[in-house]
């Protein structure tokens, strides 16, 4: 999961020369910013091996950055569509590991 959502990152990152927007510096630096930021927390949370809810917690914030960006700085079509598609797209992802995949908290035998 961690690999899908630093692929994510990453195409955040390019979106402003995939889909012709690299013009709009406002556009362009909140894309490659936030995309990078996803990259690398979604990376060292797949390079590591001890997991904690910081990094799923935190790719949900700047994704949540990156969802509000679009209608903050009224962005133009690709920009904005690009920004909020992806961005809905890492929120589900982290908001899945949060909730579902993350492991119950384990107790010791005769406590709950």
């Amino acid at each position: 999961m961690e690999y899908v959502i630093s692929l994510a990152g990453i195409v955040l990152v390019l979106a402003p020369w995939f889909f012709g927007y690299h013009a709009d510096s406002a556009a362009t630096s909140t894309s490659v910013i936030l995309g990078a930021i996803i990259f690398l927390v979604a990376g060292y949370r797949a390079i590591m091996k001890d997991k904690h809810a910081w990094e799923d917690w935190s790719a949900g914030i700047v994704v949540l950055l990156a969802i509000a960006a679009p209608f903050v700085f009224r962005f133009d079509a690709p920009a904005f569509w690009s920004a909020l598609i992806l961005g809905i797209i890492v929120a589900a992802l982290a908001g899945y590991q949060v909730i579902v995949a993350w492991p119950a908290p384990s107790h010791p035998a005769g406590t709950t």
